[in-house]
């Protein structure tokens, strides 16, 4: 682990690894599954836009805002990423940045937007 990273340069290689391993940690009966998201953006706020597969045909049970773990991996890189956080799911289209506006429309009627607020994160470089 690294711990003198900044979260810009994280931010970056998250990006790179394009895609993670979502884990939905409340303690809600009802909950997102396990699944492999995709990452929009990370940026300097700490904020992580991810596009989650849409679980359910009806989503309204489930939680609006709930803990999360991110793993970021790829076998072809020589490092992984671990987060955890609070995700927020993201219905208001003015909660959406705008530069993200684009990418999002496209992903409405098939996934759900999800916006993580980052609360730890570990870099690791395989050895």
């Amino acid at each position: 682990m690294f711990p003198d990273i900044s979260f810009e340069k994280i931010a970056a290689k998250m990006e790179s690894l394009k895609t993670a391993v979502f884990f939905d940690l409340s303690e809600s009966i009802v909950k997102f599954p396990t699944s492999v998201v995709q990452i929009l953006s990370a940026n300097e706020n700490l904020e992580i836009w991810l596009a989650l597969p849409r679980p359910y045909p009806d989503i309204s049970g489930l939680e609006r805002i709930f803990p999360v773990e991110l793993h970021f991996y790829n076998k072809a890189l020589n490092y992984y990423i671990n987060t955890e956080g609070m995700a927020e799911l993201i219905s208001n289209a003015g909660d959406i940045p705008e530069r993200m506006a684009k990418k999002v429309i496209c992903l409405i009627n098939t996934e759900l937007l999800i916006r993580v607020r980052v609360s730890r994160f570990e870099y690791f470089k395989k050895i």
